[in-house]
């Protein structure tokens, strides 16, 4: 089942990263692509003549092009790659449990409404002594919308939807999910593939750690800097928000969002080619206006505070009368404030612990898991350089 599945990854400049990740995935019968973006390449072909299975690209930057933009490009370049049925995308320092993919090839394979699959996340934080673990965007559901034949329904929720950006999918839609999202190197292509990925294919998620994340700190929350010793921001913090304004009235903005209608549209007559380009552009609209308002991490953080100044409003009401009050409300309303159902044991799982603990809390939340492959991806992370099979030319 494992040899109908291609995984690719986007690498650049991180040589041990991708060391581990060739260590993880040689002995499994999984073709891999490997994208690198670095300035000179870190192996040869001679170095990978042993791993049939893996093979080496090397995109370094051209002319003018950023890292973005590079980035943008071997995308676009991976989408004629894979040859087998299923693929998938997979960051260097990021795994999938072999238990997990099992389990999806084995629904993808059995029951064709299904066009494309991820399970639970566990994201795991490397510390000084061991890895702590916990469940990320527990928010996500399986919800029967996301896997319907209507693309209008599809798309109609985008609050608890699965996004398929690390999903496993059927090869020929994995292919035009990415040719469309990025078709133009413009702001946001993440997120608008997050839109293509309902356009494109029914959905489902499974109860099952499948991915394996490492979980990084954006390099947006590094502002101490810019604060005073006191903990007060700079008297220039107008400028922040004034870069906030320039960029809600920049006409950028404008053409970027219409760029991204352009292929939600592409995405969806291209599932549905009897849909109507009229009704299509008039969801895209829909689909992208959130998207381009909250398109700035100021914008983001101010609304989490909004909404935590909020929970601190009602605090006085006793925990379960809020969820009752939230469940009632409808998703569309208690999913743009930040709002899901969690149940305390899924609560549980979310905190970041050691690995025994968070194998208890998964378990406990009702999220199926193979202790065994987790503790191997474990040992794997905390192995010396000098341990691993294939070294890069440093």
């Amino acid at each position: 089942m494992l040899s109908q599945l291609t995984i690719v990854i986007p690498t650049a400049n991180r040589p041990l990263a991708l060391e581990r990740s060739i260590e993880y995935w040689r002995d499994l019968p999984v073709t891999v692509h490997i994208l690198d973006g670095s300035s000179r390449p870190f192996f040869s072909g001679e170095q990978l003549k042993d791993l049939p299975r893996i093979t080496y690209h090397h995109f370094p930057e051209t002319g003018n092009e950023g890292p973005w933009e590079n980035y943008c490009r071997r995308i676009r370049e991976a989408s004629s790659l894979p040859v087998r049925k299923y693929s998938a995308l997979c960051a260097d320092d990021d795994a999938f449990t072999v238990s997990g993919l099992l389990e999806i090839l084995t629904t993808l394979e059995s029951d064709q409404t299904v066009d494309a699959m991820l399970g639970r996340t566990a994201s795991y934080g490397m510390t000084k002594t061991m890895p702590t673990w916990r469940v990320m965007y527990s928010q996500l559901k399986n919800s029967k919308e996301f896997c319907s034949e209507d693309v209008s329904i599809r798309l109609g929720n985008p609050h608890s939807a699965p996004r398929l950006y690390y999903g496993i999918i059927r090869t020929d839609l994995w292919k035009h999910l990415f040719q469309i999202s990025f078709h133009h190197t413009i702001f946001r292509t993440g997120e608008l593939a997050s839109v293509v990925d309902k356009a494109l294919c029914r959905i489902r998620l499974t109860e099952s750690i499948v991915w394996l994340r490492q979980e990084r700190v954006p390099s947006h929350y590094v502002y101490r800097s810019n604060r005073r010793p006191n903990g007060r921001r700079p008297a220039d913090w107008w400028i922040t928000y004034l870069s906030v304004a320039q960029r809600l009235l920049s006409q950028n903005r404008f053409v970027e969002r219409r760029k991204m209608c352009r292929q939600i549209v592409v995405a969806i007559l291209f599932s549905t080619p009897n849909f109507g380009k009229l009704k299509a552009t008039r969801i895209a609209r829909n689909c992208t206006r959130e998207v381009i308002f909250e398109g700035n991490f100021q914008l983001a953080r101010k609304k989490r505070k909004i909404i935590g100044q909020i929970n601190k409003w009602f605090s006085f009401v006793s925990p379960d009368i809020r969820r009752r009050i939230t469940k009632a409300l409808p998703e569309r309303l208690s999913g743009a404030l930040g709002y899901f159902e969690r149940s305390p044991e899924l609560s549980m799982a979310t905190s970041r612990t050691d690995f025994l603990s968070f194998v208890s809390n998964v378990k406990n939340a009702g999220i199926r898991i193979v202790p065994d492959e987790i503790e191997s991806f474990q040992r794997l992370l905390l192995k010396p350089r000098e341990e691993l099979r294939l070294r890069a030319n440093i």
